[in-house]
């Protein structure tokens, strides 16, 4: 029997909960199979739209929502959340979730930790420079962090150095950040047509031949020119895979980089969100859909199979250890798992408005934060409901 959603307030301001209510309705689903028999691919199943009856409390699943919903989560204060009151700059992504359930996110002038179990929340403290934009925890255990004074480390007692400019960086700030499961962490920085990969022992950049002559012979020059990367995954057999805005796909098996764009069937050239499923799918979120690709054919997924698009294409999207697919966009959140196309939004309790971010925490549990509050999905540990 499947679990129905229920959902709870966890503001981001310092305020009273929100308005109660009983949950809301179950998610849609929607079942689908797909068509490949061209280059590119549209899944051109009908959609069925059913609801699910109530279960009992007992073994419900559980969101800890933003608006709408009953409470049995204290919501975070806000300390430094910048803008009071006002709704339009609670803006907090959440960058990390450990395995211990703590949420680390992004405030206006600092990095705080929140335990939803027990209530705390903190800044973090010890930090190098308080500004944090992405966060990856390495194979041996150390957290990475992307600042504006380059990229730090973490190993569970203090921070330090990791990538700096005077170890070869090149630039100042490193806005994202991803980690292969060989170790190797790859970053950008606010030079922006630079990806950089360091192994441990050897620092290796990539970019365009303008770059390079610009920024030195270190540089490989193996992009064309204006290739800035947004997004990045690593696939089954290690190979990493990196989003671009504007000039497509990029794979790359540690020899050898391929280029994928329009002429091999991405609807465009943006590329803003790249995840696996544990069977090896890999999706995209492009500017024109959200596409999957199992090794030979891109598909662009029809938005009537998934039932309650949002819009041109997807935010952000994100795999979780039991093999679905989530997909952020602007007013709610897709699951696909099983053949089967889930949505949560307004109608189900979930007062969603500009997303910030989809993540996936290393306990399984999905966070979605947007500019009101934040979002948990998942067995609610003890302690949380009151």
């Amino acid at each position: 029997m499947r679990t129905r959603a229920v959902f709870a307030v966890a503001a981001l301001a310092l305020a009273a909960a929100a308005c109660g209510g009983d949950g809301g309705a179950a998610p849609t689903t929607a079942a689908t199979t797909t068509a490949t028999t061209a280059t590119t691919t549209t899944v051109t199943t009908s959609t069925t739209t059913t609801t699910l009856p109530p279960e009992p409390e007992v073994g419900w699943m559980a969101w800890a929502a933003t608006n709408l919903g009953d409470n049995p989560t204290e919501p975070p204060p806000c300390g430094g959340c910048a803008g009071g009151d006002s709704p339009v700059e609670r803006w907090r992504p959440i960058l990390f979730v450990d395995a211990g359930g703590v949420v680390w996110a992004a405030e206006t002038d600092s990095l705080v930790q929140w335990d939803p179990q027990s209530g705390d929340y903190s800044p973090v403290s010890g930090l190098l420079d308080p500004s944090v934009f992405s966060m990856a925890r390495a194979p041996d255990g150390t957290l990475w962090l992307a600042t504006y004074d380059g990229a730090n480390t973490f190993d569970g007692t203090r921070f330090a150095v990791g990538l700096a400019t005077d170890l070869g960086l090149k630039g100042d700030t490193t806005w994202d950040l991803w980690v292969q499961s060989n170790g190797t962490v790859w970053v950008t920085t606010n030079q922006g047509y630079i990806l950089t990969a360091w192994d441990g022992i050897e620092l290796r950049h990539y970019s365009d031949a303008d770059t390079a002559a610009t920024w030195g012979a270190d540089i490989e020059a193996v992009f064309p020119a204006w290739t800035q990367f947004n997004s990045a995954a690593e696939g089954p057999d290690g190979t990493m895979w990196f989003g671009t805005s504007g000039n497509g796909l990029f794979s790359f098996d540690g020899t050898t980089w391929t280029r994928y764009t329009e002429a091999e069937g991405l609807p465009s050239g943006s590329v803003e969100g790249v995840g696996f499923t544990p069977d090896g799918t890999l999706w995209l979120d492009a500017l024109g859909g959200l596409v999957r690709f199992e090794g030979t054919t891109f598909e662009v997924v029809d938005p009537e199979v998934m039932g309650n698009w949002q819009g041109e294409y997807p935010e952000d999207v994100a795999a979780g250890p039991d093999g679905a697919l989530w997909v952020l966009v602007n007013q709610g959140v897709f699951r696909f798992l099983d053949g089967r196309w889930e949505f949560w939004g307004e109608a189900d309790g979930m007062a969603f408005g500009d997303t910030v971010s989809l993540t996936i925490g290393e306990d399984g549990s999905v966070w979605v934060a947007d500019m009101h509050g934040l979002a948990r999905y998942g067995e609610m540990p003890p302690g949380d409901s009151g």
